[in-house]
């Protein structure tokens, strides 16, 4: 059986003071509903392969809050 690929999610600057924009595989999710969104895709997949970027204008913490 072919692995899936993996899951995506992107961190978006947004400006200065602004929160950044969360892609789930180019598919804007507003942050509220993030969780839910990747439990939901996870739950489809064998494979629990998850690849996080960010913009590098980013908070780094805002980052380990998502990934948490």
């Amino acid at each position: 059986m072919p692995l899936a690929e993996p899951l995506i999610v992107r961190i978006e600057f947004a400006g200065y003071g602004l929160q950044p924009n969360v892609r789930l595989n180019s598919q804007l999710v507003p942050c509220e509903q993030f969780a839910s969104a990747l439990q939901k895709s996870l739950k489809l997949r064998a494979d629990w392969v998850v690849h996080i970027e960010a913009d590098r204008d980013v908070n780094w913490q805002y980052v380990i809050d998502l990934m948490d």
